[in-house]
């Protein structure tokens, strides 16, 4: 049996068999009443052009405009040709039939075959002996006798001009052989030409997200670093309106993260690195960042979460999960509404289960079926901005994990969303922890800033960066709230002698130079007794997991993805100088 993919690919492969053949043969083709099945037998028809053709057809009568002698049959149930349509190809040593089974006992509720042929099964027999072919010819002149008596004379003389001689088997073989060998070769050919596209489209869309990513952020970088810079020395006159700049560029941050995610965990790049994970701690996290949103709609939240549940899962990817299903919770809710939390073991008792309730306006069944599609938003009813990838991209971090989310709906009830996951994760889920960071923290009295001279220019921080304004933004927050002096270095050539030649406590290091890769720079630095352990921190509007790894492998202390959270920054800094 084959689906009716394969009798399209096997109908192709017998008309190669007909067109090429040197022998003379019979085209018998029978069809029914459908939507493909007239285009299909005019290829046939004109692909046998000099063969003699007999068309057979179950029940329906040949197109009058027809130029060529056809014989209706009419196939009687009990007839061993009772299939609905079938190909069947006849020559010397040579029987191919292509038979799509009788639906006769799939009717529908009118007493007719189902419109739709979609799932149709089809029985292919091939065979070389001329035996077969014979008999063939005998199941053709008995329907014949039996639907069409008069013309079986007719039919009897179209069959006698095939060639009687028989066909050395192996020579068919052979010739058959020959000819499926070319069409595998051809087909592997496509196929590798189609992959080969495939992956080149994949390289240049990756490239692209790539350079995006690092276009966007330098500017926002530049704009979100300098407003919480702003908001660190405010003194009250200017904060709504430094909250609500900081607001639109993080909202812009986090669309070109959604891309990004969207695109590595199609392309299988999302690693996961899981640990253990105390969940009620995770769901205060992810509760705070949404706090103030809620109260600045008057929504009142709700949490209950039983005790000590704990699972082995990506604690980031966790959260991202758990931020956007109670984001969504709030955007979508009523003003003075609520949200509802609920964390509980599931029912088997391996897995934790998240339930998420918001009392907003519910969804239809229709657009529920839209939600994890990327790009479909719902929002535009709403007027609630977005991408329409947040579900999307949480469901298959959750399948990733080896668990789902759920959603329960409808219009006037609210939403639950509720995510379902496994105590731990499989071995083929668990990616693997990111390599240790070489180095690390280090006493003040160590390092390539020790025994330096009094009397010479403190320079605590190298900056390796060619942005002017990132370099400005760096400069003033160390200066001003970690009483540190940085010098900029904007080019990969020379920045290791430099560095060497300054011995700061700390360099922070672009990747994307004018001349170069940054992670040439942390390579020198690693290849240097001297600079071994200098603490490195990456600061790179690159944000894949790639790179991540790459620079983890090779030595950097940490990594911070462009546009900075100037906490984050301060708080690496600490860390390295402790």
């Amino acid at each position: 049996m084959a689906s009716k993919g394969t009798m399209v690919v096997t109908s192709h492969l017998i008309e190669e068999l007909v067109a090429t053949s040197p022998e003379r043969a019979v085209l018998v083709s029978g069809f029914q009443h459908g939507r493909n099945w007239a285009v299909e037998r005019d290829r046939y028809l004109d692909l046998a052009g000099h063969h003699d053709v007999i068309a057979v057809f179950a029940g329906q009568a040949p197109p009058a405009a027809w130029e060529v002698e056809h014989v209706g049959i009419r196939l009687d149930d009990g007839d061993p040709l009772t299939q609905e349509w079938f190909v069947l190809a006849l020559g010397p040593g040579l029987a191919v039939t292509l038979c799509g089974l009788d639906s006769g006992d799939r009717l529908d509720s009118r007493g007719e075959p189902p419109a739709d042929d979609s799932d149709r099964l089809f029985e292919v027999l091939w065979s070389f002996d001329p035996d077969v072919a014979q008999a063939a010819l005998g199941v053709v002149l008995d329907a014949v006798e039996r639907s069409a008596p008069d013309r079986v004379g007719e039919v009897r003389e179209a069959l006698d001009r095939v060639p009687a001689d028989r066909v050395d088997a192996r020579e068919v073989a052979h010739s058959a052989d020959a000819l499926v060998a070319g069409l595998v070769t051809r087909l592997e050919a496509a196929r590798a030409r189609e992959v080969a596209a495939v992956r080149r489209a994949t390289e240049a869309k990756n490239r692209f997200l790539s350079r995006m990513s690092h276009e966007l952020r330098t500017p926002l970088n530049a704009i979100l670093g300098f407003t919480q810079l702003l908001q660190l020395e405010d003194d009250g006159r200017h904060g709504e309106s430094l909250h609500h700049i900081a607001q639109a560029g993080e909202h812009l941050v986090g669309l070109i993260d959604e891309v990004l995610d969207i695109s590595r965990i199609e392309e299988g790049e999302l690693r996961l690195r899981p640990e253990e994970i105390d969940l009620a701690v995770l769901l205060d996290d992810a509760l705070a960042l949404v706090g103030a949103q809620a109260a600045e709609r008057g929504l009142r939240v709700e949490r209950r979460v039983d005790p000590d549940l704990r699972l082995h899962a990506d604690p980031q990817r966790l959260r991202q999960i758990l931020i956007n299903l109670l984001s969504n919770a709030v955007k979508y809710n009523v003003p003075g509404g609520e949200v509802g939390v609920v964390a509980t073991r599931n029912g088997e008792g391996d897995g934790i289960r998240v339930a998420v309730t918001d009392t907003g306006p519910g969804i239809a069944a229709a657009d529920a079926e839209l939600l994890f599609v990327p790009f479909e938003r719902l929002g535009p009813t709403s007027g609630v901005p977005g991408t329409g990838l947040g579900l999307t991209i949480s469901q298959r971090l959750a399948v990733a994990m080896g668990g789902r989310i759920e959603v329960d709906s409808r219009p006037g009830r609210g939403s639950t969303f509720t995510l379902a996951l496994p105590h731990g994760l499989s071995a083929a889920q668990d990616g693997g922890m990111l390599p240790a960071a070489a180095g690390g923290p280090r006493g003040a009295d160590a390092g390539p800033g020790a025994g330096r001279d009094p009397g010479e220019d403190r320079v605590d921080v190298v900056y390796v960066e060619d942005n002017a304004s990132n370099v400005l933004l760096v400069e003033r927050t160390l200066a001003r709230h970690a009483a540190l002096r940085v010098e900029a270095v904007r080019t990969v050539a020379g920045a290791a002698d430099r560095i060497r030649a300054l011995r700061p406590s700390l360099v922070l290091l672009d990747l994307d130079l004018p001349d170069g890769d940054g992670g040439e720079v942390l390579a020198a630095l690693r290849a240097d007794p001297a600079t071994r352990d200098l603490p490195v921190v990456i600061v790179s509007s690159d944000a894949t997991d790639l790179a991540r790894t790459r620079l983890a492998a090779a030595g950097a202390s940490e990594f911070l993805t462009k546009p900075i959270d100037l906490r984050r920054l301060l708080d690496a800094v600490r860390a390295a100088l402790a």
